[in-house]
Parts: C-alpha cells; sequence; structure tokens
C-alpha cells in the first residue's frame, strides 16, 4: 500500500557538560536507552543535564525541552525516571531567534505543570546553550537527512510540527550492533582455542624433528668416526679388515634401522596428532556455524517479536522510494526488503529486477543512452516514464533520432 508522504521533524537528544554537548543521540538510539537495551557506561551513577530537539527541514532547530536524567551504577536510566517528553514539548513556548526563525523552548522556568522539578533552566546561559545545540545540529554528525519534508528519522508532525514517536528500521541497529559482537567474540574465542592448541602441537612437532635431526647428525659423526676407524685397521692389519668392516657395519645399519623406526613411529604419532588438530579446528567450524545460525535465529524471532510489539501498538513500518513513494512494510516483508531492496520493489511494481533497474536509472536521469557501450552518450533530454511498466530498454530510454538509425540497423539485418 503505497501512503501520502505527511511533513517530518527528526527527533535528537543532546546531553551537556556546563555550556559543551559531550554526547548526541538519535531519539530511537534514546529509547533504545530507555528501554535498557543498552546502557551508557560513561554516565553510570550520575544525574545529566539533557535537551530533547525536534530538527526541521534543512537543519533548523524547531523546538528544544530542557530535561534533567538520573543513570544507575551499571548506567541505564533509573527505573523511577518516567518524563514524557513528547507530550511536554507541545507545553513549548516562543523562544529566542538563533538566526533561522525563533524556536519553541521548554524548561523548568516556563513550565506550568507537574513535571516541572524533572527540567532544567539554563538561566544567563540560556543562548550559550541553545546556540550549542544549533550547531551540534548543524554539524550534523548523526547524519540527519537534511533535504525537503521527509526525514529519515523521525514522526508526524502534531501541534507546532512537533512530532510523535515513530521507530524505523534503524531502531534495530543496536541490537544488530550487539549481536554482531555476540557473534564475533564467541567467533574468536573459539578461534584462539583451538588455534593455540594447533600451535602447540606443531612447535612440539618442530623440536621433536629438531632433536631427531641432531641424532641424525651425530649418527653421521659416528659414522664417519667408525669409517675413520675401519680405514686405520685396514692398515694395521689387511687380515682382519674384512671381518672388522663387516661388524662395524652391521652395527651401524642395526642403529640406522633402529633409528629409522624410531622415527616412523615418531612421525606416524605427529601425524595422527596432526589429523586430530584438523578435526577439531573442523568442529570448532561447526560449532562457529551452529552458533551464527542458532544467533541469527535467535535475532530474526527477537526482530520479528519485536515488529509485532510495534504493529500490536499501532505502528507501521513506511518505506520510500523517489518515483515509487511510501509503501507499508509487513513483519515478513522486512528481511526480504533488507536483503534486496531492488528486488523488493520490483515485485510490488510487477516488473522483473532487470527492468525495474534500467527504468529506475532512467527516471533518476531521463536522458537518451546510445553510445553508452562505446563510452559516449547522446545526452539528449527525454520525456520521463513514470512507471515501469510502461518502460521498454532499447526504445525508452533512446532519442527519436536513434530510434530510428536502431530501427534501420535492423532492417539492414535483414
Amino acid at each position: 500500500m503505497v501512503l501520502k508522504q505527511d511533513k517530518h521533524f527528526a527527533e535528537a537528544v543532546f546531553f551537556f557538560k556546563g555550556k559543551e554537548v559531550i554526547k548526541e543521540l538519535l531519539y530511537v538510539e534514546f529509547d533504545a536507552v530507555l528501554e535498557s537495551v543498552v546502557g551508557i557506561p560513561e554516565f553510570a551513577g550520575g544525574e545529566y543535564s539533557a535537551a530533547y530537539v525536534t530538527v526541521g527541514p534543512y537543519l533548523t532547530t524547531h523546538a528544544v525541552a530542557l530535561f534533567k536524567i538520573q543513570f544507575d551504577t551499571d548506567g541505564h536510566v533509573e527505573n523511577s525516571w518516567n518524563l514524557p517528553l513528547h507530550a511536554l514539548i507541545r507545553d513549548a513556548v516562543m523562544g529566542p531567534d538563533l538566526g533561522q526563525g525563533s524556536i519553541l523552548l521548554l524548561s523548568r522556568s516556563n513550565c506550568k505543570n507537574e513535571y516541572k522539578n524533572d527540567l532544567w533552566s539554563a538561566g544567563k546561559n540560556e543562548i550559550a546553550i541553545l546556540t550549542a545545540i544549533r550547531d551540534a545540529v548543524r554539524r550534523n554528525k548523526l547524519g540527519i537527512y537534511d533535504g525537503g519534508d521527509r526525514r529519515r528519522y523521525g514522526a508526524d508532525g502534531l501541534r507546532f510540527g512537533v512530532p510523535d514517536f515513530a521507530l524505523e528500521d534503524e531502531a534495530i541497529d543496536d541490537g544488530d550492533d550487539y549481536r554482531r559482537d555476540l557473534i564475533t567474540n564467541i567467533e574468536k574465542t573459539l578461534k584462539h582455542k583451538y588455534e593455540d592448541k594447533i600451535r602447540k602441537l606443531h612447535q612440539h612437532r618442530d623440536e621433536i624433528v629438531g632433536q631427531l635431526e641432531s641424532q641424525i647428525a651425530t649418527l653421521e659423526k659416528q659414522t664417519t668416526e667408525l669409517k675413520k676407524q675401519i680405514g686405520e685397521m685396514e692398515e694395521e692389519s689387511k687380515a682382519h679388515v674384512d671381518v672388522i668392516a663387516a661388524k662395524y657395519k652391521k652395527k651401524m645399519n642395526k642403529k640406522l634401522l633402529q633409528l629409522k623406526d624410531g622415527l616412523t613411529q615418531e612421525l606416524d604419532t605427529k601425524a595422527l596428532e596432526l589429523h586430530y588438530s584438523q578435526d577439531l579446528e573442523l568442529q570448532a567450524q561447526e560449532e562457529i556455524r551452529q552458533l551464527t545460525d542458532s544467533v541469527e535465529g535467535e535475532k530474526k524471532q527477537a526482530i520479528n517479536g519485536f515488529l509485532m510489539g510495534l504493529l500490536d501498538a499501532g505502528v507501521e513500518l513506511i518505506v520510500t522510494r523517489s518515483g515509487i513513494g511510501s509503501y507499508s512494510l509487513k513483519p515478513e516483508q522486512v528481511d526480504p526488503y533488507i536483503c534486496n531492496e531492488q528486488e523488493f520493489w520490483a515485485k510490488q511494481l510487477g516488473v522483473s529486477e532487470t527492468q525495474y533497474v534500467a527504468w529506475y536509472e532512467h527516471y533518476q536521469n531521463p536522458v537518451c543512452q546510445a553510445g553508452n557501450a562505446t563510452g559516449c552518450s547522446c545526452g539528449v533530454s527525454l520525456k520521463r516514464v513514470d512507471h515501469p511498466q510502461d518502460f521498454v530498454v532499447g526504445s525508452s530510454d533512446l532519442c527519436q533520432t536513434h530510434q530510428l538509425k536502431q530501427s534501420q540497423d535492423a532492417a539492414q539485418g535483414y
């Protein structure tokens, strides 16, 4: 279902130390902190001054609510903290002009409800604080989309254009990061465990081989000495040469045979140990694969459950595409959309993925594509085809001159 696109505002939360912004979060990230999905360890055990900010088109600061927030020793928000920021911002009053028009401001000094004590007032530092917020918004470290009325993060504008809370696909980014870190840590642990064992086995094998090579060198030296002795004996007594030589040769061959048997047995043992270590490595890889599959399955289950909870709460997941409009995703469509956005849109529009890609390139830049194969382009502007089903590759993307030339070339080919 394609929905009408409404005006959106981005939402962010800035934390202060004195007059300086020390941390910036998108509201969806701040909501994850409120839900204890993630914490802020550097804020553990402290109370901080913060600002809830709505951002208008082209990174203009629209409304600001100054509030206080407390963190426990684990870096999570205290359970007792429950400030309805979206409701409070509707009570904001006209504030100073920061060079982009007057902003809306809510602080302890102008709050008239029971939440007054949960807010703070900048006092004489008000302009400095608000200017720091404006400059942080302009720097745009949060990556807020800054062109036009559709916002990358935010929700429908209400009174004074203040947005309701809405969670898009980015809301699960923190959970994805956590699970990816978990898988990576498991893989590194198992890999280190078995790599260390294999390394020790290789080291032990190298030590044994070194010892054996040393023994062989000693034996060769002994053999040389025996040959020398045999030569001396030949000079002393030609009569006993054959007997003595046979005696020492037999002794030498026996030692060589024993050494060879020992080496063969030792090498067979090391080969078995190496084979065993390879089996361990394969088992480790299988464990990693199973753990990865398990975590991925749990992740999908958690995401699906989370999405169902959002849908039960009345939240819609909306995706947009230039030239197509907006589309409300069903839970089962989230994975296909993330895995292959082009295939998803092609299916919704009833065309092949190849035709959709060709049409979308034409829609973004409707000019004649003749000559692209040779690295040049006609560049004549064409009438844009608004729907991919009406787009014909090799016709809709050519000007009349090249369409005629294409027809003439085809006729000559016959």
